[in-house]
C-alpha cells in the first residue's frame, strides 16, 4: 500500500465485502508491516474494535454506508518501522489521505484458512 504525496485514503469497509466469499474463503488475515512511519497526516489506517464480531455490515461489493460508519468510534494505529499489526476480513478500516510532503508505504499479507483452499 503505497501513497505518494497527496494520495487518496481509502473509504470505510471490510475486505470480506470485496468477494472473498466467492472463492469458498470465510475469513482472512491482513498482517501489515510498517516500511514508513504512518499517522494523521499520512494516512494510517483507522480501525473499529470489536465490530468484527458483527460480521458483514454492508451489502457486499460495497463500502460501509456513511450512517452506519457516524456511530462507530474509530481508532487511527499509528505504526512505525517494523511494527506489525493483525486483522480480519470483517474488522471496519479505512484511511485518510497523503498530506504530508513524503510517500507512505505499508506492506500487506494476506492470508487465508488452509482448509479453504490454496489460491496463491
Amino acid at each position: 500500500n503505497y501513497k505518494l504525496p497527496g494520495g487518496d485514503g481509502f473509504k470505510p469497509h471490510q475486505d470480506h465485502a470485496a468477494g472473498w466469499w466467492m472463492y469458498g474463503q470465510t475469513l482472512h488475515i491482513s498482517c501489515l508491516i510498517g516500511v514508513d512511519p504512518a499517522d494523521e497526516t499520512n494516512g494510517a489506517l483507522e480501525i473499529v474494535r470489536g465490530k468484527h464480531k458483527d460480521g458483514l455490515l454492508s451489502p457486499e461489493w460495497t463500502e460501509l454506508p456513511a450512517d452506519v460508519c457516524e456511530t462507530f468510534t474509530w481508532e487511527m494505529v499509528k505504526t512505525n518501522l517494523g511494527d506489525v499489526v493483525f486483522f480480519d476480513s470483517f474488522v471496519p478500516h479505512a484511511s485518510g489521505p497523503n498530506k504530508s510532503d513524503k510517500s507512505r508505504r505499508i506492506l500487506y499479507t494476506t492470508y487465508a484458512k488452509k482448509s479453504e483452499g490454496d489460491l496463491r
